[in-house]
């Protein structure tokens, strides 16, 4: 949301029909930064004849040409392995807040007088699973050192490489060069901006901030489900967390203290933490066992599953789970919480729903957690649909989430 309100304050100000904004992509030590001071005429970004990288974080740099703002943001080499995931989602954040309200070209930075490496001919895939599928439309390859090539043309260079001829391919056969040999060529910076002008003209517009958030969001629920999914169950003595860690990993389990059970849970490997009674442990013991949780969890829990049984009186400690979890966990902990009822065999014929509706403090509850809830039938534990639907309420509620819930002890 505030990243669109940025959106619209940005073009109300008056973002002109001509500007052109551009993001630099390339792996540490493509000739990003030269290339930016080539389009830029001037030595904006600093630049080592080495091949290590002297832009830590994404930079931003415009000129004035005319009634037109060329905007050029400089960034790390996002794709190197040196960069840890975090830095990388960081400063791709950060390269789309710079360029807001989003840049008209990304520009693939390639040099021509070194090995073609196996990361750059990924380089449009990483572009894509970072920046969405959209991205490869907003995409132009920006060969440096063009004066490598000597007497030969940069057509026939790339026609005899099957990996460079498929990447243009994936950026829509668009592709440009710098001579490094000569930079105070201003032909070849006019060129590059009209080929941008023509993607504009063609109807793309720019890349959009909603088109990341998309891409993001797909990249997050991609992320979680290709790692190990962490699930915390949070509940009083007697709850039925023990019970429904057998249910979903399909095998007993007993907690006296904390128990991890990895499982292979409908094709995805998974980390449940059984618990203890958290909610009404003394309070003398709940600092300790809250710790405990946080380590056990680390880097933290995707999900928490709140269990409270359908067999028994709703208790008081139960009605104020939401501010009990707030309060040991953070507020946003409520956002990654579903309610697991257990003993729904309890309730007969009686809907879910209608028992809910029935009961103005489960009702009250449920509310506080946007309606997420699941039960399980404790006498039919053999029904594995019952932890598919679960499973598929944990893919949903990851969908509004970023990523784990980053926990401290309160």
């Amino acid at each position: 949301m505030l990243c669109l309100i940025l959106d619209i304050l940005i073009w109300f100000k008056g973002s002109n029909s001509s500007d052109i904004r551009i993001v630099l992509l390339g792996k540490t030590g493509s000739g990003k930064s030269s290339a930016g001071n080539t389009i830029l005429g001037r030595e904006h970004f600093t630049v080592d004849d080495s091949q290590e990288s002297c832009t830590e974080t994404c930079e931003k740099e415009e000129d004035l040409t005319g009634d037109r703002r060329i905007s050029v943001i400089d960034t790390p080499g996002l794709f190197d392995t040196r960069m840890s995931e975090q830095e990388v989602e960081q400063e791709i954040k950060n390269c789309v807040e710079k360029s807001l309200p989003g840049p008209h070209v990304f520009l693939l930075v390639i040099r021509l007088d070194v090995k073609f490496t196996e990361e750059e001919k990924n380089t449009v895939k990483w572009i894509q699973k970072n920046f969405g599928e959209e991205a490869a439309s907003y995409s132009i390859i920006l060969f440096t050192h063009a004066d490598h090539l000597k007497e030969q043309s940069l057509d026939e260079y790339i026609r005899e490489s099957n990996d460079l001829k498929a990447l243009v391919n994936e950026c829509g056969g668009r592709f440009h060069s710098f001579n490094n040999n000569d930079t105070q060529n201003r032909s070849q910076v006019t060129e590059l901006l009209e080929k941008i002008e023509r993607m504009k003209e063609n109807g793309i517009g720019y890349y959009t901030n909603k088109m990341y958030e998309e891409a993001q969001w797909r990249l997050n629920r991609e992320q979680f489900w290709s790692g190990n999914p962490q699930i915390v169950l949070l509940g009083k003595t007697g709850s039925g967390k023990t019970s429904a860690v057998k249910t979903i990993v399909g095998r007993q389990s007993f907690t006296k203290t904390y128990e991890i059970q990895e499982a292979c849970v409908d094709g995805k490997n998974m980390k449940i933490v059984d618990t203890p009674g958290l909610i009404d442990a003394p309070a003398e013991k709940m600092k300790a066992e809250l710790e405990k949780c946080v380590r056990m969890s680390a880097p933290g829990p995707h999900v928490f599953l709140l269990v409270i049984r359908l067999d028994e009186r709703f208790k008081d400690e139960e009605k104020n789970t939401v501010k009990w979890i707030q309060r040991n966990f953070g507020e946003d902990a409520v956002h990654h919480t579903i309610i697991l009822f257990t003993h729904a065999d309890h309730l007969k014929q009686q809907s879910l729903d209608d028992y809910i509706r029935g009961n103005p403090d489960l009702q009250a509850l449920t509310e506080e957690f946007s309606g997420r809830f699941h039960s399980f039938n404790n006498k039919n534990t053999e029904n594995h649909s019952q932890v598919t639907e679960l499973i598929e309420k944990i893919k949903s509620i990851r969908e509004g989430q970023n990523s784990f819930l980053n926990i401290t002890v309160f």
